[in-house]
């Protein structure tokens, strides 16, 4: 696994903490993660419905611009 490093406002991570003891994750990480996981699933499913069947996953900073969900 790869480090990831990022700030976070306190209130976010409030909601964060609430989230983490609500939903029974072991600790922050599990739910980043988690979050991380059905954002990547959510964005894929909308490529799907508004352009047909996403290729093989190539960065490109262009195409990341597009998406503003």
């Amino acid at each position: 696994m790869k480090l990831m490093t990022f700030k976070i406002s306190e209130s976010l991570l409030e909601e964060t903490d609430k989230m983490v003891i609500e939903h029974h994750f072991s600790n922050r990480t599990e739910f980043i993660r988690a979050a991380i996981r059905e954002k990547i699933e959510k964005c894929k499913t909308v490529h799907f419905i508004s352009k047909g069947k996403p290729k093989e996953y190539k960065h490109d900073p262009e195409k990341v611009k597009e998406y503003t969900g």
